[in-house]
């Protein structure tokens, strides 16, 4: 299944996805995470189903400004958990307001941890698979700039 509007399949288990998604296609296709990158939509933990783990992951989608180093920290933090829960064979979906730029971010970096490819090649392996994603171009300079991990 290659997605919908609503929903990107990445990669096996890593899926990205608007704040629509959430409520459309969590169930149905039974993530074991959800990932929430829109700072504007936190909902409390309790609307989720008990099963699925939640990770809060607030940033903003600002094309005008660098990240800060706190949000670009948060997006760091977030993108290795995402890694560890796909390698643990876990479903992923990662999402934000429109599911394009905080949560292409989030998922651009979990691709890095999980490869070890360069951030620009993480940023088009995104964008080959969900439209219209990571279109800021803050969010592509600092993915420009993460060199490959050498194993």
């Amino acid at each position: 299944m290659g997605g919908t509007q609503d929903l990107s399949e990445i990669v096996p288990n890593l899926w990205q996805g608007s704040r629509h998604s959430i409520s459309k296609y969590l169930n149905r296709y039974k993530f074991n995470v959800l990932v929430l990158c829109a700072e504007e939509w936190q909902p409390p933990r309790s609307v989720f189903p008990d099963s699925v783990e939640v990770i809060y992951s607030p940033n903003a989608d600002d094309p005008f400004r660098n990240p800060t180093r706190n949000e670009l920290l948060r997006a760091v933090q977030t993108g290795r958990q995402v890694a560890l829960a796909v390698r643990k064979n876990r479903k992923v979906l990662t999402t934000c307001m429109a599911g394009l730029n905080r949560s292409g971010l989030v998922n651009a970096i979990a691709l890095h941890f999980l490869t070890g490819d360069d951030g620009h090649t993480c940023m088009r392996r995104v964008r080959l698979k969900r439209l219209g994603a990571l279109g800021n171009t803050k969010f592509q300079q600092v993915l420009s700039r993460v060199p490959p991990i050498h194993r």
